[in-house]
């Protein structure tokens, strides 16, 4: 269940860059990464560039897609080591999750909530057949000999 909810974080956050909704997203993110002391304000503050320069990279992107893509393991990294450390900060994870997805269009929610399910492919062979299937740009080859 942390996991699923790493994930969703990863991906609502990066969907939120170039969006309407960034401003929602990139507050919501700094403040759950000031917990209070000292050295979680300096995490905040490299937080708040990381997102920065994430978004800049975003907008400039001429395939956006891909440019989210790229960022939201990064993401999934960043709560996955902010929820080890503070595991209390998962609702309000849930919460900024919410928060985000009400300021973007329905479009962008859409597009978000793809990107959580992944895309899967069901490749079946028959036979004396092979199959040849590009994911995430890589090429898998499949073969199935009855003989």
């Amino acid at each position: 269940m942390l996991e699923e909810l790493i994930i969703a974080g990863g991906a609502t956050v990066v969907g939120a860059m170039a969006t309407e909704g960034w401003q929602v997203a990139r507050d919501g993110v700094v403040r759950l990464f000031r917990r209070g002391g000292a050295s979680e304000e300096e995490e905040a503050s490299q937080v708040r560039g990381q997102l920065d320069r994430g978004a800049a990279r975003v907008a400039r992107a001429g395939d956006t897609d891909e440019a989210r893509a790229r960022l939201a393991p990064l993401w999934q990294d960043e709560f996955g080591d902010l929820l080890r450390r503070h595991p209390e900060a998962a609702e309000e994870l849930r919460e900024l999750i919410g928060e985000i997805s009400a300021a973007l269009t329905a479009d962008q929610r859409d597009r978000v909530a793809a990107d959580i399910r992944g895309q899967v492919q069901h490749v079946t062979t028959h036979d004396n057949s092979s199959a040849y299937v590009s994911q995430g740009g890589d090429v898998h080859v499949y073969h199935r000999d009855e003989r």
